[in-house]
């Protein structure tokens, strides 16, 4: 403030100096308090209802039931605990035997001891036929049927027919042994692939059976393999095309023959 006179008069400390304003700050600063920060109250879950502790309680005492009951019955049924039920009857049905696995390894081909050679005369080598007398040449038929087409890798059943001309004469008795009826397979060159007397059974010499007006039908089943007379234990098999079946017997003069395909 003015003084009288021009004179200015300045306040100043307990020294006599007026304070700076830096050390007014600092000053002002010591006396007044940081503020404090109000803490954030802690948020808790809500606590469970009444409802879901019972649904807790209530599945841990099934469980509890559930493993109880189930080490208590071991084996036994319901059946067992409740003897008024009626249980259905229990049956046990055999196991089927495990069925053979085919090899899958090439099996030779069977000689013709193995292809069937079957003739419909029950009567081979009996007294009575060996008491007939031998047909004469003249006096026997010879016949053959093959089917009209095979299959590849499929028997041919080839059929045989011996038999006495009509009107027939009196029964005798006729020789069908493998040496003496014979199925000759061959090709369209007339060449031979196969052959039923080739290594055929050990058998006598003859088979007398008795010829009257009934046939006697002979079936040789070949499985289009090649045969020879050295008996080879695998021969191939022939490729498709046209063969010729031939029945020849060693009484009768010209032999029967008969075409099929291969395919």
């Amino acid at each position: 403030m003015a003084a009288p006179g021009g004179i200015r008069l300045r306040h100043r400390g307990h020294n006599g100096a007026s304070p700076s304003r830096p050390a007014q700050r600092a000053t002002q600063a010591q006396r007044t308090p940081p503020p404090q920060r109000t803490p954030t109250p802690a948020r808790h879950a809500p606590a469970a209802g009444p409802r879901a502790r019972r649904g807790q309680i209530g599945l841990v005492a099934v469980l509890a039931c559930t493993g109880f009951l189930a080490w208590w019955l071991g084996d036994n049924t319901v059946g067992d605990l409740l003897p008024w039920t009626d249980r259905p009857a229990t049956t046990t049905s055999p196991k089927p035997s495990p069925s053979p696995t085919p090899s899958t390894s090439p099996s030779p081909s069977p000689s013709p001891e193995a292809s069937a050679f079957d003739t419909n005369t029950p009567e081979l080598g009996t007294t009575q036929v060996l008491a007939l007398p031998a047909c004469a040449d003249d006096r026997i038929l010879l016949n053959v049927a093959a089917p009209n087409e095979v299959d590849t890798g499929k028997d041919a059943r080839i059929e045989v027919r011996l038999m006495q001309p009509s009107p027939a004469g009196n029964p005798c008795r006729l020789n069908i042994s493998p040496q003496a009826l014979v199925l000759t397979i061959k090709n369209t060159a007339g060449d031979t692939v196969w052959n039923s007397a080739h290594c055929a059974p050990v058998q006598p010499s003859a088979r007398w059976a008795r010829l009257d007006e009934k046939s006697i039908d002979a079936t040789f089943t070949w499985d289009q393999h090649t045969s020879s007379p050295a008996c080879p234990t695998a021969a191939p098999s022939v490729p498709p095309g046209v063969y010729i079946a031939e029945a020849s017997h060693n009484q009768v003069t010209e032999p029967a023959r008969s075409s099929f395909v291969i395919h």
